[in-house]
């Protein structure tokens, strides 16, 4: 009989832990204390859920103890765990801050040149407009993007420093943060670790970025935070694949000539019996001058030497490479070939 209303009494306390309560609760923003309106709120292992109001206000009922789990594309996600003495509650969020991956410029770097997905952006933003804001009681949640993905932003900044490298003439390692709106715009909202200066070049560049695709929380458009790392080394080389290629005025025969007038093989290298190529390679930048000639694979006995020497005047005979009309630094290699005597 004792065993009997044991059972009985743990069997009653355990209906009475287990009963399902109302939940009254306020979401908001851990850094302002201001409420978050539209955050799906839901209890976790249940088909309890709900959203909040503009005042950040929610109210559901839970079978307790339970797991309160609050979602918003603009916050962190928090899971709270509820008993039976928490039917009202106040939860604070932090908001995301979204750390894209660091950039490197350094030693050499080529790129494909970039171009906004315009039609991409139009499709994604018609989609956003159509798509419905929430699925049973949960508001729909889209993160924000670039047109065309994150590496498109990333080329897109590898041709602003393409475009801007003779404004920075200093290593950089910054750190930046921006945000974009609801309209899809960016703003940058620090440059840390570097000169004025320099942060102004580097503001510009963020400041003309093309639209964003703003996240969007259930039928309200939102704001995103982003933090963007650079390691900037100021003797890097940035190539872009060019429309055009540097020419020699007069056409590579004038070259060839022009060549074959002015190398003269070293003493040393006709005792040796010295022939074959040397491979030389140089830049020809906007101005149709030589910057950076070195040689590639040498023969030596004063061959690379003399190759050095002969290409070097040719320095201003040149035709500048050319992309979208402007003029552009473009990288070449080419042969050059010592006879036996």
């Amino acid at each position: 009989m004792k065993f009997f209303f044991t059972l009985l009494l743990f069997y009653i306390s355990g209906i009475t832990y287990s009963q399902e309560l109302k939940v009254l609760g306020k979401i908001v923003d851990a850094r302002t204390n201001k409420p978050v309106k539209d955050a799906n709120v839901s209890i976790d292992l249940s088909n309890s859920e709900t959203v909040t109001n503009v005042l950040g206000y929610f109210e559901l009922t839970a079978k307790m103890p339970a797991k309160l789990i609050v979602s918003h594309v603009g916050y962190q996600k928090s899971i709270v765990q509820l008993n039976r003495d928490q039917t009202t509650i106040k939860i604070a969020v932090l908001p995301i801050l979204y750390s894209l991956p660091t950039l490197l410029i350094k030693d050499q770097l080529s790129f494909d040149g970039y171009k906004y997905a315009e039609e991409e952006y139009n499709t994604q933003m018609q989609q956003r407009r159509s798509q419905d804001t929430k699925t049973g009681n949960v508001i729909n949640e889209l993160p924000c993007m670039f047109p065309g993905g994150f590496s498109a932003f990333k080329n897109y900044l590898i041709g602003q420093f393409f475009k801007k490298s003779d404004s920075l003439k200093t290593n950089l390692s910054t750190i930046i943060h921006f945000s974009v709106n609801t309209e899809g715009i960016l703003l940058v909202d620090s440059v840390m670790n570097t000169s004025e200066p320099d942060a102004q070049v580097l503001k510009a560049m963020f400041d003309s970025s093309p639209r964003w695709i703003p996240a969007r929380q259930g039928e309200h458009l939102i704001p995103t935070h982003f933090i963007q790392t650079i390691d900037y080394d100021a003797k890097a080389q940035i190539f872009r694949k060019v429309d055009q290629q540097p020419e020699f005025t007069g056409g590579m025969g004038s070259f060839v000539h022009f060549i074959a007038n002015n190398l003269k093989t070293p003493k040393e290298a006709r005792k040796a019996g010295v022939k074959g190529k040397v491979f030389v390679q140089f830049v020809v930048n906007k101005t149709g001058e030589l910057e950076e000639v070195e040689i590639l694979k040498g023969l030596g006995y004063g061959c690379d030497e003399e190759v050095i020497r002969v290409i070097k005047l040719t320095s201003g005979m040149w035709i500048p490479g050319k992309t979208e009309g402007m003029p552009v630094k473009v990288r070449m290699s080419l042969p050059v070939v010592f006879h036996s005597l």
